[in-house]
């Protein structure tokens, strides 16, 4: 036994923030990927703006939002210049759903079926606000223990943040706020990191790219 006692130990120390972690992150990422405040009736223009910014560029290679109207709704939060209208928001959301609205257009025609702006929205939500935050947050939990913290005060504050903040109703939007607050802070994180060396220029580039 005590020859046992001293590897179960070492296998206990290493298991156990590893399941704690677990714990904390899985009620976390049911939540986030589970919540959908959708209003149809609002017609939020804080998110549709956007979505028919991607679709005008991939459906009609343009900016002008005009034809996606018609299609769908009229919709706030949009400059009109002449007989054109575009967004007048940020246009790096817009720009991170083409590839995702490109995917759907395709496996759509394949299956034979219409995708609604509902599914839309809710599919981009979770390609470009959702699954990039479950991933800040794993990396910004780990940034807190790197930081000495206790054991408490990381879940706490991992907690505090994840739901305790805007950056948990932002997430369920289809906008720009979260992604380019997570991308400035996981610029700080890589600073921090390598604070006292050289390297981690090409995260440091990549990070305050995205948040421009």
């Amino acid at each position: 036994m005590p020859e046992q006692s001293g590897p179960a130990r070492r296998a206990l120390s290493w298991l156990a923030p590893r399941l704690r972690a677990n714990w904390i992150l899985a009620p976390l990422a049911l939540l986030y990927v589970w919540s959908f405040p959708y209003f149809e009736g609002l017609n939020n223009p804080n998110e549709l703006v956007r979505l028919y910014m991607t679709i005008s560029i991939v459906d009609d290679g343009s900016y002008d939002i005009d034809p996606v109207c018609r299609r769908y709704t009229w919709v706030n939060d949009r400059s009109v210049v002449g007989d054109r209208a575009y967004s007048s928001k940020a246009p790096g959301a817009s720009f991170a759903g083409v590839p995702v609205y490109l995917l759907v257009k395709a496996v759509s025609r394949l299956a034979h079926v219409d995708v609604s702006r509902r599914t839309l929205v809710w599919l981009l939500r979770i390609t470009t606000c959702v699954l990039p935050s479950l991933v800040f947050l794993c990396l910004f939990r780990r940034f807190l223990a790197s930081m000495g913290y206790s054991g408490f005060a990381t879940d706490l504050v991992f907690a505090g943040f994840a739901l305790g903040t805007p950056a948990f109703t932002y997430v369920h939007q289809f906008a720009g706020h979260v992604p380019s607050a997570l991308t400035l802070f996981a610029a700080y994180m890589i600073l921090t990191a390598a604070r006292g060396g050289g390297g981690w220029s090409l995260g440091r580039g990549v990070a305050f790219g995205f948040r421009l």
